[in-house]
Parts: structure tokens; C-alpha cells; sequence
């Protein structure tokens, strides 16, 4: 996008079916692109190096693991990894989210989407660390829903 603040409610008129409220749809992508990414201090509309939908495949044996990386992002000299959820959480405490973690495995989702960006920036030379994996809860926006799991 050129220009999100200008280019966003355009294609929102233009590309979303009628039957999704626009104003609402406007609202979340907007906290999506503003909300501080914390504990980093900057936000998606800040970030200029954005991949998303990056598919992967890698062995595993007896098996492949394949599946899709919702946004990998990089800033800050460092890689990211961004999992959008639409979960309806009592709330979006991080005591909440971390349950959510556990009870629906996102921990091992993680872990798979690290695997897969370490394995490809190790065959592209690319020196820059990849930093960790953000889970943004986005009916929990902006006030909260934002996790951060580091790198280990």
C-alpha cells in the first residue's frame, strides 16, 4: 500500500462483500496497524518489510510439516512472526492469553513457524536473528490481546 491511511477505506469500499460491516472491519484494521507491538516500541504501520501468507513446507521424518505463516516481518535489523486470532476471550489479560496459548497448542504453532523461518534464513545467508513470534488477538485490540513469545 502506498499510502494506508488513504489506500485502506478505498479498497475496503471497493473489495469488501456487503454483507460485513465496514466501519467495524475499518476500526480492527486500523488497531491492527497501530497498536504498539509490545514490549518493542513501534507498531505494523511502522514496519516497512512485510511477508504475508508465507507458505512453508520442511522434512520432519517419518513426515513433512507444511502450513502458513501469516505475516513475517522484518524491523529493526531482526525478523518477526505474526499469527492473526480471532478467539472470543473473556478477556485479553495476558493471564487469559496465555491460557488460550496452552488450551489450543499455539505454543507448538510457534515452535513450527520458528523452525521454518530459521531453516530458510539459514539457506539464504541472511544474518539477521529472527526475534520472536507475536500472537495479536484482535477483538482484544487496542487496549490489549497483544502476546510476544521471544525467540529461544
Amino acid at each position: 500500500l502506498r499510502n494506508p491511511s488513504t489506500d485502506i477505506p478505498i479498497l475496503l469500499k471497493e473489495q469488501l462483500p456487503p454483507h460485513f460491516p465496514y466501519q467495524i472491519t475499518l476500526n480492527l484494521i486500523n488497531h491492527a496497524l497501530n497498536t504498539p507491538l509490545t514490549p518493542h516500541n513501534f507498531t505494523l504501520s511502522q514496519v516497512k518489510h512485510l511477508y504475508p501468507e508465507v507458505e512453508f513446507l520442511y522434512p520432519n521424518p517419518p513426515n513433512y510439516i507444511k502450513g502458513f505463516i501469516d505475516l513475517i516481518f522484518f524491523h529493526q535489523n531482526q525478523y518477526f512472526l505474526l499469527d492473526w486470532k480471532t478467539n472470543l476471550l473473556p478477556s485479553y489479560d495476558t493471564a487469559t492469553l496465555q491460557q488460550a496459548m496452552t488450551e489450543h497448542d499455539y505454543h507448538l504453532q510457534s515452535s513450527l513457524y520458528q523452525t521454518a523461518l530459521t531453516r530458510y534464513l539459514s539457506q539464504t545467508h541472511t544474518p539477521a536473528p529472527l526475534a520472536g513470534t507475536y500472537y495479536i488477538f484482535l477483538r482484544g485490540l487496542p487496549t490489549s490481546g497483544v502476546l510476544f513469545l521471544a525467540n529461544n
